[in-house]
């Protein structure tokens, strides 16, 4: 639906009131339908993308969306005039709520305000990166595919577990002749999940990654050799290595952003502080003073002490 659509709604309802009909107990009033495309498009800002996205290419689901929205506002005005929003609880709990967003709503204006303020961060995070390039290190990997054959001494004989060690044997030794390890991976491993990869794990692998009988051959390997049968609590294994990818670091393009925002935490942090305290002073701590033997004689009022039973009077006989 346009947004036209939506202006066309609200001038409707101004119309409706215009025209001296009388708002009935529980229709939107007049003031509260004053801007009400803007109230509607304020919320659906906030709204996730994707929603809105969904609104977007379905007229029914927006007028849906419109219609609860027009609902909500008939309900608040109907407990509006029944007096509801001036109970004390729910007037402080609004009171509360609006001042937090409007202490954060400050508190960003600053922020983005000083922040533009700001020369460019970006040769002082490389020099940065330079210095502590350590911390972006990135340790040798290994990349391998390996061949399973399950071996599970809870649910298999030792008989069954015996085949299954001559058959890794006998793909060994075919490996040995030639063959291609990811054909017999694909044909023969028994983890499904990488046999139909041609046995490729799914990730570069640190040291300490995987099993340790799995891990010390898996290490032990130059690119494009294969293992012998190895024995884990999964079953039979060969392994292949495919890549050995040498220790680095993280490229500064990578980093960048991270660091530029850091610096600018850094920068604006002790000026965001500045300005929060500046609000606060002499004048507001002797305020506070003066209102402080009136909020505590109201508190006493709130806090009513819990009798018990051994404080309750004891009558003489």
């Amino acid at each position: 639906m346009k947004l036209s659509h939506i202006f066309c709604i609200g001038a409707l309802c101004l119309s409706s009131t215009a025209m001296g009909a009388e708002a009935k107990l529980g229709s939107p009033s007049a003031e509260s339908t004053f801007d009400l495309p803007r109230q509607i498009l304020a919320e659906l800002e906030l709204a996730p993308k994707e929603l809105v996205a969904g609104f977007v290419a379905d007229d029914r689901k927006l007028k849906e969306f419109i219609a609860g929205r027009l609902q909500d506002m008939s309900m608040a005005d109907y407990a509006r005039q029944r007096g509801l929003d001036q109970e004390p609880h729910r007037r402080a709990r609004h009171m509360v709520e609006e001042r937090s967003e409007l202490v954060h709503a400050a508190v960003l204006d600053f922020q983005q305000a000083e922040q533009a303020k700001l020369p460019d961060l970006e040769p002082l995070a490389y020099q940065r990166y330079l210095a502590t390039r350590q911390q972006f290190a990135i340790p040798e990997q290994i990349r391998v595919a390996h061949i399973l054959l399950r071996a599970d001494v809870e649910m298999q004989s030792e008989e069954e577990i015996a085949q299954q060690k001559a058959k890794a044997l006998e793909l060994k030794a075919r490996l040995d002749k030639g063959e291609d390890f990811a054909e017999l991976a694909r044909e023969f491993s028994e983890e499904r999940a990488t046999a139909e990869k041609g046995g490729e794990l799914p990730r570069l692998a640190e040291k300490g990654r995987f099993v340790p009988p799995f891990d010390k051959a898996a290490w032990g390997l130059r690119e494009g050799e294969s293992s012998d049968v190895i024995r884990t609590r999964f079953g039979f294994h060969i392994i292949k290595l495919l890549e050995r990818k040498p220790a680095s670091y993280k490229p500064f393009e990578q980093v960048r952003n991270e660091l530029v925002q850091a610096m600018q935490d850094e920068i604006l942090a002790p000026r965001r502080s500045a300005f929060v305290d500046s609000f606060r002073g002499p004048t507001l701590d002797a305020k506070a003073g003066l209102l402080l033997p009136e909020i505590r004689e109201a508190l006493k009022s709130i806090i009513t002490p819990v009798e018990t039973d051994a404080a309750a009077p004891v009558d003489a006989e």
